[in-house]
């Protein structure tokens, strides 16, 4: 889905998209082989990369301008947009799965599964425009600290069971 939103943008100027990530089963391999095809019949074999396993994820969120994941099966949380928003990046997703609760207007962008079009729209204003992914960014970390943070987690928690003690107190 992202190969082929990217195509639709081979005549933008500026983006190259990284793609990390190592293969681990038989079936990997062949996907791979079948994506690096794509990027070839796309015309975008340039400006895709293709990284292999990495251990060094945080250096490379940290170069990026962009997290781009957009996922055509519902993942239950998504630790991959936590790690991006800490990173202070803009996230443009599928509005599927936990993608749902963890990605807002203040941080990204939800677009609907499988629509390749909508995807690569939404890419192109964020390539072209760096206000946006500037404002994006902005509000990254701070959505990453309400969702993950343990201090802030625990006090909410504590807010709301010292109400359910206190209802049950008067009751």
């Amino acid at each position: 889905m992202l190969l082929s939103a990217l195509g639709q943008l081979r005549d933008i100027p500026g983006w190259i998209c990284w793609i990390a990530g190592g293969v681990q089963r038989s079936h990997e391999a062949e996907y791979l082989e079948e994506l690096k095809i794509q990027v070839q019949e796309l015309g975008i074999a340039d400006r895709v990369l293709f990284l292999g396993q990495r251990s060094d994820v945080p250096s490379l969120l940290a170069a990026a301008d962009i997290h781009c994941q957009p996922n055509t099966g519902a993942e239950p949380f998504g630790i991959a947009f936590i790690e991006a928003l800490y990173a202070g990046l803009p996230v443009v997703t599928t509005a599927i799965g936990g993608a749902m609760e963890i990605i807002d207007d203040s941080c990204g962008r939800l677009v609907a599964a499988n629509d390749i079009d909508a995807l690569s729209q939404t890419l192109e204003i964020l390539i072209s425009n760096p206000g946006e992914r500037a404002s994006l960014a902005s509000g990254s970390k701070a959505r990453a600290e309400y969702l993950c943070n343990p201090q802030q987690q625990l006090n909410r928690l504590y807010s709301l069971l010292s109400q359910v003690i206190e209802k049950e107190a008067v009751a």
